[in-house]
Parts: structure tokens; sequence; C-alpha cells
């Protein structure tokens, strides 16, 4: 049973639930619609001359990777206390003042390696969907912290992963009724729980999960739930689990780890050790690559695509190159070194990247001539942050080993 650590202005939480909604929300991993890119329009873009003020900060236990879901007035994310030992927590924050609104422990790992949990929870009907590092799933009550349903996914599907080091790194998708995870069972390769009880709706076989979360493709009957794991990347129907298409894409340690990006009929995928990308075209149920190119290597960071350009950082043997690509042919269009991982989103026609070493927040030009630089947020002392900055209500979010940050990007 899950314990409630803190529960602070629990009578104000409801009705704030209820009541604030805002127009550019960020429900679960990579963004309104799971591409990276917020629904802010215009944000400042001339970041040295109105350098974006911190509005606050909130200090993290865990060294974690998990990127937070942000909805009604509220940033959730998942962290930890205790160094070794502990418990993982789930925590709910006031997107204006960072303070705590609650605060829980949920079952998890109490051992670091690497950081702790690293999937990002999804906010949807007032529920909120964790998981954890060890493949804990928990549904809990976005206004309280207070735990709906639990499943284990390593018991009830035999889940298994390609590094035991990293764990689970997948975010849940929610459905119209149902949570899709990715436990990497040999018969359970992506499984769909119930919304509202965590019983399990369906299962499909497959390969292990590769960090790589799950992404939809196409609308109303051509709709589906796609996957980039060990396999490849694989079709699925999202009403019985059916495997519609598969299009192999292997690395050498199977670990296919940035989430794809949908452009139109196409889809987008990536991946380090020697690989590289390419653009897979789904056109009834029948994958074609339609080019591919090494020159842009994702290893954990998702690319971004923007009006015919896609922006990723590659990770190749010297790591760090900020790559634009031509997104229908896969020409490369610049390249800018400088950025180590290199965590990438965008926001009001610009792309911002995080310099995966230093913690550093550039500004650049969505732009495919050239590159182009607004402006940058040094971090001084200098620390690692991987997870993708996140842009709601003209707030700017960027979590690093240390600390989650709110800066004021509003124009």
């Amino acid at each position: 049973m899950i314990r409630t650590m803190i529960l602070l202005m629990a009578g104000a939480g409801c009705l704030g639930m209820a009541s604030m909604s805002l127009a550019n929300e960020w429900r679960q991993y990579r963004g309104p619609k799971g591409d990276g890119i917020s629904a802010d329009l215009v944000i400042n873009r001339d970041w040295n001359a109105k350098p974006p003020a911190l509005r606050w900060s909130f200090p993290l236990g865990d060294e974690g990777w998990g990127n937070p879901a942000v909805g009604e007035g509220r940033v959730f994310l998942m962290d930890h206390e205790g160094k070794d030992g502990g418990a993982d927590m789930v925590r709910a924050l006031d997107l204006k003042t960072g303070q705590i609104v609650w605060s829980v422990a949920v079952p998890g790992t109490s051992r670091n390696a690497n950081g702790f949990t690293a999937p990002s929870p999804a906010l949807d009907d007032g529920k909120l969907y964790c998981i954890s590092r060890q493949l804990q799933v928990s549904c809990l009550d976005a206004a309280t912290g207070k735990e709906i349903w639990r499943r284990d996914a390593v018991r009830d599907f035999s889940a298994r992963v390609v590094d035991t080091k990293w764990g689970w790194a997948a975010s849940p998708l929610v459905d119209e009724k149902q949570v899709i995870v990715i436990p990497g069972g040999a018969d359970a390769a992506v499984v769909a729980l119930d919304k509202r009880t965590g019983e399990t709706r369906w299962k499909a076989p497959g390969g292990a999960p590769g960090f790589a979360s799950p992404i939809f493709y196409g609308e109303g009957a051509t709709r589906q739930v796609v996957v980039f794991n060990s396999e490849g990347l694989i079709g699925f129907n999202p009403a019985d689990g059916q495997r519609l298409w598969t299009q192999p894409w292997r690395t050498s340690n199977n670990q296919n780890s940035a989430t794809p990006i949908v452009i139109g009929k196409r889809i987008f995928i990536s991946s380090a050790w020697n690989v590289g990308s390419g653009l897979v075209d789904i056109t009834d149920n029948k994958p074609t690559l339609v080019w591919k190119t090494k020159d842009l290597q994702a290893r954990f960071s998702s690319p971004v695509h923007i009006n015919g350009f896609i922006y990723g950082v590659t990770m190749p043997q010297t790591p760090g190159t900020l790559v634009c690509l031509d997104a229908a042919t896969g020409e490369t269009k610049w390249k800018q070194s400088g950025f180590e991982f290199g965590p990438i989103g965008a926001a009001g026609g610009a792309i911002i990247v995080v310099h995966g070493k230093t913690g550093d927040i550039i500004l650049a030009e969505a732009n495919g001539a050239a590159y182009k630089e607004l402006g940058r947020i040094k971090q001084d002392p200098p620390i690692a942050a991987w997870n993708m900055p996140i842009v709601v209500d003209g707030k700017l979010l960027v979590r690093n080993k240390k600390v989650l940050l709110c800066f004021n990007v509003a124009p």
C-alpha cells in the first residue's frame, strides 16, 4: 500500500485540479502531440537582450532522468529520497511557485545505478500513471496522490530488459480507455492495461524494450500503437494488440532508445552505435525505408521535426554534434558541435537544446539553412542534464541531476 509522505494544501489543491486548465499542457512524455514540441506558439526568442528569469527551483535527490508531466497547474515528477535505500517518490508541485502540493512513496528500487527512475508520468482525466525503474505501474489520484491501482509488470508479464544497468525507461502512453506499457516479456512485449482498474486488456509478443517510448500513428480507423524495441519499429492494433507490420532495425546491443517521430504517413527513427537514422513509409501497413543516413545517430535524446527539417544530437565516437537533416531526403543541411548528449525540444518556432555535460540551455533558430544561436542560459557550476526541455504556458522547465529549474520564457 502506498504511504502518503506529505500532503499540503489538499483542499485548495482539489479545487485547483477541478477548476484550473492550461491551454498548453504537457501531460505525457514528449508533450501534447508526442513529438517534443510545445504548444506555445510564441515565446521570448531574444535571450541575449532579455535573459529568461529563474522563477523557482526544486532540489532533487535521485540523479534520475524522468521528465515531468505538466497539467492543471501542476508539475508531476518522479524523484527519490536517500542515495542507496530510501524510497521512490512521486511529487506534485505548483507550476507557478514550485512548492510541493503532495508527495507519496511508490514501489521502486533502492539502488542508485546511473540514477533512479527514468520513465515520465502521464496525466489523464484526473489520474496520474507512473512506471518505476523496476516496472511497477501505479495509477494515482492526481489531486491527492492516493493510489488507485498498481501492477507489478515483472511478476505479471515476465518483463525483461536489454540492459540491467539502466533498467526500464519507456514511459506510459495513455489511450482512450487503456494505458500502454512495454514490459518486454516474450509473450508480453507490449501490454495494454485498463485505465480504471489496471486489468490486462491485451498483450502482444515481441522483443525486449530498448528504452524508446511508444507513440501513436494515424487517426481513426488507421490509428496504431508503434513501438521501437530491440527488433525494430513495430505497429500494433490498439484494440487487440495484433501486430500489423514490422520494420527491422537492430543495433549491436539491441538498444533502440530514441523515441520515433511521426511525419505524415512516415516515421523517423534513429539509433547510435554506427546505425544511424531512417525514414520509414507505412502506407497500407507495408513499411518501406525511404532513406537512411549515418550523419545523425541519436542515442537516447529524441530529435524533433519542424517545418520539413529534423534536428537531433548525434552520438558516434565523438559525441555532441547537433545535426539538421532534410526530412524528405535525409540530406544533411548543417552540423554544429558542442552539445554532449544534448536533449532537445522546441517551442515558438525555435529549438531548445540542453548541453548534456554542463547543463547550459541553448536557444537556436529552427532553420534549415544554417545554425543560428539566439542565446543561452549558463549553469554555474556546470551540472549534467539529460532531460528534454519543456515549455508550458510561458515557463521553461529543465531537470538536471540536482534540481528542477523553471524559467520565464513568455514573450
